[in-house]
């Protein structure tokens, strides 16, 4: 354009500057125009003909080389170990059993594809995870990292296995808890979090998704210790620098962390939902939908008056109290909490009221509720939600008939829906009920639907059909084991359940105390999640969601192939 080259640089500096550069890297106007250019931006300007500018703004969107994720030489693992059962799936790997070939010790392996690990994000998340597994592998209540290995197909990650199971399926199977045992628990829940408060190179260390699953014992005796698991949503927390991404599960999250600007403070929070739910075998914050239990976290009283709480220790309401301080900056620190009286040997060596009974319940009606939505969508056809299956096939790029965190990454960017990593971790697992690491089109729309189903007799009404396989209008727990057993449900997950909404008590649901069941049941997928996947509904009608699916059908092999 000839009309530029009559221009000075100064005068294509600052153009380039208003128009192309983001705002926040915009020349104020203040500077004559015709003033020299200062280095920098003379730099900047050259970057930017020269197409870096955007490249570095995409830099962490660029396919990473993978030839040393874990940045040390490859080493064949099986020549150490021998890789047994798996013991859990995920989006990005598989968690498997390993005996070391020396010793006969058992350890966990954690296997990460590089297949999984597209983009330069995944090896960054991949390797912080492993740092923060390395400052925190002394700890005695954190599951230890003991080795490293890389080959051609994936990092291999040894760790300590946990053989005793989660904590709270263990006190549920212990009849009865004392608040000193709850205290005792608690210390250990917090320890794991104080150790994170001391301050490596000007950096603090934020959990980010505590809850009692993520607390397991090291074996099955009675002095095992706990051992938090699960650094995958871990942080480095420079001060001042707060988080900005909605994550963690909805029933533990702090209300700064749904106004989207947190810190390390959360984790105190979650760590309080958890002491309240030890003691009193409830949760604080709870409704129908995700929608009604965060409005409940953001505004509701906390209910310390009815039982069991009369029969509580003052001490450890006090506690409970100043945990969950909605304002951060009141909440105590992990430190402070250790040294409150209750945990400093004044909880009372008395029962707590059928806590463990309740705890039982809590964990069983979850996994019982998730397993049997996806159960039900799998009964639904195309004809019964056109515009879903054309979604889901839209997202599948692959046809595989499943969707990986890539593809639902793709084309959640595809229709603008801006989605963190944190997120899209919390997207998968929420929606992955069986732990496969990839989402049916039954969990895409349990996922997607699941308030809504939930509320429909007509559906609901099928899915009793269903598990009544002789029609006796009655569903027993056999029945009901036939169909959930794949789901990692177990006989006591279902007789906790028959237990609490069998109101006749013949051992059986009739429709009435199903539909109960069903309906009151709160499901744990985060509010974000299902607003991002039911997003594609936005679009329009069905029909024209299926148009734009066979449309872009071209688009999609061509992305699919740069992936």
């Amino acid at each position: 354009m000839q009309c530029w080259d009559c221009l000075s640089e100064a005068v294509k500096l600052l153009t380039c500057g208003l128009v192309c550069l983001g705002k926040r890297q915009r020349p104020e106007l203040e500077a004559p125009l015709l003033s020299s250019p200062s280095p920098r931006r003379r730099a900047r300007y050259e970057r930017y003909r020269q197409g870096e500018h955007s490249q570095k703004r995409r830099g962490r969107d660029k396919a990473p080389d993978t030839t040393h994720v874990l940045q040390h030489g490859h080493r064949d693992i099986q020549q150490d170990y021998e890789l047994r059962n798996v013991l859990g799936q995920g989006a990005f790997g598989v968690v498997r059993m390993a005996v070391h070939r020396r010793t006969g010790l058992k350890y966990a392996v954690k296997t990460v594809w590089k297949s999984q690990l597209r983009r330069r994000a995944d090896v960054e998340d991949l390797r912080r995870e492993v740092q923060i597994l390395s400052l925190l592998s002394s700890h005695p209540n954190v599951a230890a990292l003991l080795q490293t290995y890389e080959d051609a197909a994936g990092a291999h990650i040894v760790l300590e296995l946990c053989e005793g199971g989660e904590l709270f399926e263990r006190i549920a199977a212990k009849g009865v808890l004392t608040e000193r045992e709850a205290a005792h628990f608690m210390r250990m829940m917090v320890e794991v979090r104080r150790n994170a408060d001391v301050p490596w190179p000007a950096f603090l260390l934020s959990h980010r998704d505590i809850k009692p699953e993520n607390f397991m014992l090291s074996d099955r005796s009675d002095k095992a210790r706990i051992k938090a698991c699960d650094f995958g949503l871990s942080q480095f927390y420079r001060p001042g620098r707060n988080f900005h991404s909605l994550v963690g599960s909805a029933f533990y999250v702090a209300p700064e962390v749904l106004r989207r600007d947190y810190g390390p403070a959360a984790d105190v929070w979650s760590l309080g939902v958890c002491l309240y739910t030890l003691l009193s075998g409830l949760l604080p914050f709870f409704g129908e939908t995700e929608e009604e239990v965060f409005d409940m976290v953001l505004h509701a009283d906390l209910d310390l008056e009815t039982p069991p709480w009369p029969s509580v220790s003052r001490y450890a309401k006090d506690l409970v109290r100043r945990m969950l301080q909605r304002d951060p900056s009141k909440r105590p620190s992990p430190a402070d909490v250790l040294q409150h009286p209750w945990l400093c040997e004044a909880a009372p060596d008395q029962p707590l009221e059928q806590v463990v009974g309740r705890l039982a319940l809590l964990h069983a009606k979850n996994k019982v509720h998730r397993a049997a939505m996806v159960v039900a969508a799998s009964r639904l056809g195309r004809e019964d939600l056109p515009g879903l299956h054309a979604i889901f096939q839209h997202l599948d790029a692959d046809k595989s008939g499943t969707l990986t965190a890539e593809e639902l990454r793709v084309g959640l960017q595809r229709q603008g829906k801006s989605v963190t990593d944190d997120e899209l971790h919390q997207l998968v697992a929420a929606a992955d009920v069986d732990g496969d690491g990839r989402i049916t089109m039954a969990e895409f729309v349990a996922a997607t639907l699941g308030n809504s189903l939930q509320q429909r007799e007509d559906f609901l009404r099928g899915l009793f059909q269903r598990f009544d396989s002789n029609n006796d209008q009655q569903i027993t727990a056999d029945e009901m084991q036939q169909l959930l057993a794949g789901f990692g449900v177990t006989p006591e997950d279902i007789k906790a359940v028959l237990e609490a909404h069998d109101l006749d008590s013949n051992g059986q649901l009739d429709w009435g105390e199903f539909l109960s069941f069903m309906q009151k049941q709160t499901g744990s997928l985060q509010e974000v999640v299902r607003r991002r996947l039911s997003s594609y509904e936005d679009r329009g009608s069905s029909s024209g969601v299926a148009a734009d699916a066979e449309e872009e059908e071209e688009g999609e092999e061509h992305q699919s192939s740069d992936r």
